[in-house]
């Protein structure tokens, strides 16, 4: 009989070490935030941008969003920042279709 014990024994601590682990997972992306900048420039091309003030761990920073949706924490202050948001910002301003008819 314990031969039958042990491996659902085994199966329930596995089990309970699974269920803790995605809670864990299911928080940090609800917590996580930058708590250090880099500034080495984003060289691909970035699909959304955030600000992220300082709280806790947190620090002041730009977040960047790629296209490949990866996120990159920016010093605030840089002008390289300010020119990929404003490169960004112009794009998007061309992909809006025009609200003029035309005849």
């Amino acid at each position: 009989m314990q031969s039958v014990r042990t491996p659902f024994r085994s199966l329930a601590i596995m089990a309970i070490i699974a269920a803790a682990m995605w809670a864990k997972a299911d928080a940090e992306k609800f917590t996580s935030c930058c708590t250090a900048v880099f500034d080495e420039e984003v060289t691909d091309p970035i699909i959304g941008f955030r600000l992220q003030r300082r709280n806790n761990q947190c620090v002041n920073a730009v977040i960047l969003t790629t296209d490949k949706n990866k996120d990159f924490c920016c010093p605030v202050k840089s002008l390289w920042v300010g020119r990929k948001i404003q490169e960004f910002l112009n794009n998007l301003g061309r992909r809006r279709p025009s609200t003029a008819s035309t005849p």
